[in-house]
């Protein structure tokens, strides 16, 4: 018996199903138990809290999850120290273990925000002292472009609060655009920004069954999450 030229084209398909069925005999056959320390983007809070994590909780009730969200620019030695055992991190150019996904970055305004083109670009930024938070002012000195710092925030989810309400435009990585925004156009003559790369960073001591298992469900997570200019 040979297959056909549909049966070939299924064919990774179904290997990929057969997999994920031994892989949940396993999981049957030896419950995940155990404690993992989690450590995540803060503007992925609201994708990740109610559906990735709660989820993992769910299903594998008998591991004690602890969640770290906040800066990501030290979950790269938290994982090295063992503060973390496993944590998503982020830059322009990053290497670290495992890709999760590459995000578009952009320049974001309230859906009511107007600007003058003469006048200087009213700035929200984030001040954390990473390179964040310094992204949106080395942009526009890059291209001699005037701005004002209206507002300063240590969070995202205040940052988007002064966005929606006009007050300045920001920087927000595509998964932290929401809704009473808009991503500024091209008439804004604002210069382009650099996509964000997405990495997993886990230690080699961290539970290596569960932190698998986490990594799986973001990986799912954030292909079920549509967001535009993203690639994975």
């Amino acid at each position: 018996m040979t297959l056909t030229a549909e049966g070939r084209k299924i064919l990774p398909a179904a290997h990929n199903v057969l997999s994920e069925m031994a892989r949940l005999n396993v999981m049957l056959d030896r419950p995940l138990r155990g404690q993992v320390s989690v450590g995540i983007p803060d503007h992925y809070d609201d994708m990740v809290f109610e559906t990735v994590l709660a989820e993992f909780s769910r299903t594998y009730p008998e591991v004690d999850v602890s969640v770290t969200s906040g800066c990501s620019s030290g979950f790269a030695s938290a994982v090295e120290s063992g503060k973390l055992d496993i944590a998503v991190v982020t830059g322009p150019g990053l290497d670290a273990e495992r890709v999760l996904e590459t995000e578009a970055t952009y320049w974001v305004e309230g859906d009511q925000f107007e600007l003058d083109a003469d006048a200087p670009v009213p700035l929200a930024v984030l001040d954390r002292g990473c390179w964040w938070s310094k992204l949106p002012c080395k942009a526009l000195e890059a291209c001699a472009r005037t701005y004002n710092v209206k507002f300063r925030s240590t969070s995202f989810s205040n940052l988007r609060c002064a966005i929606r309400a006009g007050l300045a435009i920001g920087v927000l990585p595509a998964r932290a655009v929401q809704s009473g925004m808009r991503i500024a156009d091209d008439s804004r003559d604002l210069p382009e920004l650099p996509a964000m790369k997405r990495s997993l960073v886990i230690s080699p001591m961290a539970p290596n069954d569960i932190v698998q298992e986490i990594a799986l469900k973001l990986r799912e997570g954030l292909r079920q999450t549509i967001v535009p200019g993203n690639t994975d």
